[in-house]
Formats: C-alpha cells, structure tokens, sequence
C-alpha cells in the first residue's frame, strides 16, 4: 500500500512541475530511482528463493553430510551464510534489498562497509522510521549480516518442530553430551583425563546424536514405516548397551590395574 501512495505522490509531483513549466529531471529521477529500486528488491527476493529452492533439491545430500555446489558456493548443512542490506529511504517508505547470500566470513568486511556507506547516504529520506530503519541496517551489516545455516534455510519449519517438542540440534546437542559426560565421568586422578574408552565415546557421542536429530528433520519430512522405527529404537539399544558394557570393563580394568600398582609398591 505505501508503495502505492509514494509511486502516485512522485508521479503527481512531476505532472505538478510539468504544468508550472519547471524541470522535470529532478522528481522524474526520483520516480526512475523509486522503480527501480522495487525492481531490484524484488529480483533480489527472486533469487533467495530460488537459492534456497535449490538447496531444497539437495536436502538429502546435505543431511547425509554432503557437500553441494550452489551459486557457486560449496556449502554444507551447517555452513553459516550471510547477506548484507542495503536501505532506500523515499518519502514514507524505506526499502530494504538484500545482497545475494556468501558464506559468512569474520574477516570479510568490504562488501559489509559498501553496503553501510551506501545506506548511511541513501537511507534517511523516509519519514518517519527512515533513520531508524537505517541505523538498524548497519548494525546488522557492521556485525556480520544476516547470518543464518543452510539447515535453517531448508529446515525452518522442522527445526521449530523439534524445539517445540524440546528437542535441541547441533553445538547445542555435542555440548550438552559433552557436559553430561564430564558430570558422569570424571577426570582419572593419577592421569587429570578419563580413562581411554570414555574419551572415544565422548567423541563418538556428540556426532551419534547430531546424526539423530538430522534423521528426526528427515522423519518430520517423510515418516517412515513403524518397522524402520522399530529397528532403530533396537539398534540404539543395543549400541548403548555395549558401549555401558565397554566402559564398565575400562573401568574395572583400569581399578584393578591401581590395585595391583598400589599392592607391588607396598
């Protein structure tokens, strides 16, 4: 709608000047400038859906840890991506055009202060949010873009599944294991570490887990057969119950090598 009423105040604007006999260059250049910047938010709106479109064709391969070429990016399911913003303010509207996504990188900050100069200029002349529009664009172009993994772009809404049923992803999933493993097992008291088997399954955890949550995006996608659940659920048991059965021997052997440690020294 606000579209609407500054395409019709500039074009009224320029019939105004036309009928005065003045110089039409100066509001048919706003106007020109006014279209062409909904045209390229719009081409840009055009190409983020047609990125994250195909990023959808590669869903599988990214859950399943693979790599894809798009746009000619090489990304992964957890690679972070980022788009910077540009804002026009005209009249009572500020258009805000994204860039096209780039992998996120902390020491790339050309194209971020490229985008902020350009809406430090650009950006005011919108009444009344205009300047805090702006301002909001360049905090979020000088701290990083809009930063965002490509598990998010094709996952959003069995991402929110999952957190709505408390479930968490991720560094969230591999710290939260590796917290409870160091709760559960402390450090051995003649070494300052945990015994060998407990340091393989510490590592061998988090990313059984992470492979978990990707398998429930994917169940959330395309339910599988109660059978294919069924033998998941046994195969998770049985792979708990020999990992427990392994830690209990490490760990008796390890005692019994203290014991007879402590029994040849006295």
């Amino acid at each position: 709608m606000q579209e609407f009423i500054v395409f019709f105040f500039l074009l009224g604007l320029c019939i105004t000047e036309a009928f005065n006999g003045r110089p039409l260059w100066a509001p048919l250049l706003f106007l020109l400038g006014f279209l062409l910047a909904l045209y390229l938010r719009r081409k840009r709106h055009q190409q983020r859906t047609d990125f994250i479109n195909q990023l959808k064709s590669h869903r599988r391969e990214l859950r399943g840890g693979g790599t894809v070429f798009v746009d000619s990016l090489m990304l992964r399911y957890n690679t972070v991506v980022t788009t910077y913003n540009l804002s026009i303010g005209v009249v009572l509207l500020n258009i805000v055009i994204p860039s096209r996504h780039k992998i996120a990188d902390g020491d790339d900050h050309g194209e971020s202060l490229l985008y902020s100069v350009l809406s430090i200029i650009s950006g005011w002349w919108a009444f009344p949010a205009g300047p805090v529009i702006t301002l909001s664009v360049i905090k979020r172009n000088l701290s990083g873009g809009d930063k965002v993994s490509v598990g998010q772009l094709i996952d959003a809404p069995l991402l929110d599944a999952l957190s709505d049923r408390g479930m968490t992803t991720g560094l969230a999933v591999s710290s939260h294991h590796q917290n409870k493993q160091e709760a559960r097992h402390p450090a051995s008291p003649s070494t300052g570490r945990g015994s060998r088997s407990d340091r393989m399954l510490s590592r061998r955890r988090p990313e059984a887990e992470n492979i978990s949550t990707s398998q429930r995006i994917a169940d959330l996608d395309k339910p599988p057969p109660p059978g294919v659940v069924l033998s998941r659920y046994v195969q998770a048991r049985v792979e708990r119950w020999r990992d427990d059965t392994r830690r209990r021997v490490s760990r008796a052997l390890s005692h019994r090598k203290r014991e007879q440690s402590k029994s040849d020294k006295a």
